[in-house]
């Protein structure tokens, strides 16, 4: 598990901006479930509870105002996660600025990519 609040994922965070997970593949493969966590105050009992729950629902946990938590099976898959968010809120927030429509692939694509691609199992989220 990773905590940061690196600028672009922040502003995110601190909006009620709506982060697409089908964008390019990295998206697809890494920000399997994005979360929102309301705002606790950091280090609070109250943060490490809601992050708990959430986490049974996601593997990229938004802290509103705060931040971010990224989880996977290896460290090093944790840190891609994180670096492909910061991409995404990057592109994302660019895009808006320079008012250019983001084109995310279908949810057909997106499916059929998590399911036939020939990366690492996915999580069942559905349990």
């Amino acid at each position: 598990m990773l905590h940061a609040s690196p600028f672009y994922t922040t502003l995110i965070a601190c909006s009620d901006i709506k982060l697409p997970s089908n964008l390019f593949v990295e998206t697809m493969y890494y920000l399997e479930k994005v979360e929102r966590v309301p705002y606790c105050h950091p280090g609070s009992s109250d943060l490490g509870e809601t992050v708990r729950e959430k986490a049974k629902l996601a593997n990229v946990l938004l802290l509103e105002n705060h931040g971010v938590v990224v989880y996977d099976t290896t460290i090093w898959e944790a840190r891609m996660s994180l670096q492909t968010l910061e991409m995404a809120s990057r592109m994302l927030i660019t895009s808006m600025a320079a008012k250019i429509d983001l084109q995310g692939l279908s949810q057909t694509v997106e499916r059929d990519f998590l399911e036939n691609a020939g990366y690492k199992p996915r999580r069942n989220w559905d349990v």
